[in-house]
């Protein structure tokens, strides 16, 4: 689910810049933004309601750097964030069953044409 999340962020910050709108605008007016505190399901380890609420931090900064129009800076963030990077293809698990995660996500980048200087 988180992965489908992030992929659909991506793509909406991507395509909102074809509308007439600005992209700060367009961050500005897509809603009220829920606390990331109480992120995770009941139950679920420290280790996975630590790395939901990293994640919904992230989201928010990168929110907040749209309202800014630092719409690289935005992307780059997210593009950074465990579910961009598995829904991407640039973290894959090997067939031993170990992750790879390279340096930069590069198929996420270029999927939101966002150059790597």
């Amino acid at each position: 689910m988180r992965l489908i999340l992030g992929a659909c962020i991506l793509v909406l910050a991507a395509r909102g810049l074809a509308q007439d709108k600005s992209v700060s605008e367009l961050a500005a007016v897509s809603g009220p933004v829920a606390s990331c505190e109480g992120v995770g399901s009941p139950g679920a380890s420290s280790e996975v309601v630590t790395e939901a609420i990293t994640e919904c931090e992230i989201r928010d900064t990168a929110r907040l750097f749209l309202i800014a129009d630092q719409r690289s800076a935005a992307l780059r963030l997210l593009c950074d964030t465990h579910s961009a990077r598995v829904a991407f293809g640039d973290d894959y698990e090997t067939e031993h069953h170990q992750w790879i995660h390279p340096a930069v996500p590069q198929k996420c980048l270029d999927a939101v044409a966002v150059k790597v200087r």
